[in-house]
């Protein structure tokens, strides 16, 4: 990735965990730290999402659409609804990271999982970033096989330790203020962690059914990260298991935590199978409201709330 790609988002999503404790005094972005280069040709469904000023991961999952992060799509500064498809760009399958906002494929539509919480939203009885997970349809069919999708919530049928893999063009250090990218695409082996450990680290009222953790003593998904895939090798293919989510601004000494994806998979498959005019439904495919705020990370936000933002976002990144 290029240096110039920056976490620009980072402050914004910790907005949410305004006043949670942690373990650790890190907070949370997204990329993989403590990887490795991936094999070329290994992951042709990975794919590279540029949405408006936003840097972040996405899978393809169908051959006409692509799961993401909500967060890599939410349009936080603007009071309106997510990016436009108009405004999206994809690339898919490259094992080098793509600095182009040209010849990136079109995407045709948007659909933000209707129950998605923004990582602003503080609101009683919500939890910030639940639901982070956006389809995004791509103009035109590709050939290109995607990956299988687990079917059921990890914990039905995997047991903390089960081994996961990530992979991502996100931030490859520790410091967050001084960042590195490598252009080739990064894996790490991660490992699932219990519910009861992850809320030792964030505190339970941070995580949600929707939610689960992935940890390693070396290595993290980070800012940049954010939509990429986490996934379960079974030797004769990949399956995924979870979108990644937010975690730790320094990407270490906590585990990451990402979206199920076996978990929403009913409303993955629903918007997969529905007509154009069925996704029209706000009760299916969410256009929710963003609160205006300002763009800088000044005193309006507040120390607490930049804090808890940085925390959950793994993923925005301004090209500068």
């Amino acid at each position: 990735m290029l240096i110039s790609r920056k976490a620009a988002g980072g402050l914004l999503a910790l907005t949410l965990f305004s006043g949670a404790s942690f373990a650790s005094s890190d907070l949370a972005v997204p990329y993989v730290v403590g990887g490795e280069d991936a094999p070329k040709g290994a992951y042709p469904w990975m794919a590279q999402l540029k949405a408006g000023s936003s840097h972040c991961g996405a899978v393809l999952i169908n051959e006409q659409w692509l799961l993401s992060a909500a967060h890599c799509t939410f349009d936080q500064y603007e009071e309106g609804q997510h990016t436009q498809a108009e405004d999206i760009i994809a690339f898919i399958g490259e094992d080098e990271f793509n600095y182009s906002y040209d010849d990136g494929l079109p995407m045709a539509e948007v659909c933000q999982h209707p129950d998605y919480v923004d990582f602003d939203n503080t609101e009683e009885g919500k939890v910030s970033g639940d639901y982070d997970l956006v389809l995004i349809r791509l103009a035109d069919a590709t050939s290109i096989t995607p990956i299988t999708i687990n079917q059921s919530a990890i914990f039905d049928q995997y047991s903390p330790g089960f081994g996961l893999r990530v992979i991502g063009y996100g931030r490859v250090n520790n410091d967050a203020d001084n960042p590195e990218y490598l252009d080739e695409l990064q894996q790490a082996d991660l490992s699932l962690t219990s519910a009861s450990e992850c809320s030792q680290f964030y505190g339970a009222e941070w995580l949600s059914d929707q939610m689960f953790c992935a940890d390693s003593n070396i290595a993290d998904s980070c800012s940049g990260d954010s939509g990429g895939p986490l996934f379960i090798d079974e030797g004769t293919q990949y399956k995924l298991a979870g979108i990644v989510s937010w975690g730790t601004r320094s990407c270490a000494n906590a585990p990451g935590v990402y979206a199920d994806v076996g978990k929403l998979s009913g409303w993955i498959n629903q918007v997969i199978q529905a007509s154009e005019a069925e996704r029209a439904d706000p009760s299916l495919c969410s256009q929710l409201a963003a609160v205006p705020r300002p763009s800088s990370g000044g005193g309006a936000a507040g120390g607490l709330g930049l804090i808890a933002l940085l925390v959950l976002r793994r993923f925005r990144k301004t090209k500068n």
